[in-house]
């Protein structure tokens, strides 16, 4: 993800402003890289929820499994539907949430590994 922040997306839909409404053009350099880094890094991520789904429910931990498939779930239900859409302004909406939803599924699982760590 950090590589993804390396390299900026392209302006388009009207951001920056002055930019014309409606997808670009054309992608720069710069705007492929960010697609090919942040796709992979979103794969991981649901990849990584959809595991740590499958281990929380081997342990018996129902809780954070149904969390765990919930957020993966709904991280790739929206992120194809801001393809699908062509970045049609609710799918950006609802991508910007499941960002936050992934986002804090992460945090949260590293403090509750943190706990359970510091525990035993």
């Amino acid at each position: 993800m950090v590589a993804a922040g390396v390299f900026s997306a392209g302006p388009a839909d009207g951001f920056p402003p002055g930019t014309p409404i409606g997808p670009p053009t054309s992608m720069s350099p710069h705007g492929m890289l960010h697609l090919l880094v942040a796709s992979v890094a979103f794969l991981a991520l649901i990849a990584a929820c959809l595991l740590f789904a499958r281990r929380f429910a081997a342990a018996g931990r129902r809780g954070w499994a149904v969390f765990s498939a919930v957020t993966g779930g709904i991280f790739l239900a929206s992120w194809i539907s801001l393809f699908a859409s062509q970045g049609a302004r609710v799918a950006n909406v609802a991508f910007a949430v499941a960002i936050a939803l992934v986002l804090a599924w992460t945090s949260l699982l590293a403090v509750q590994q943190l706990r359970r760590h510091t525990a035993e």
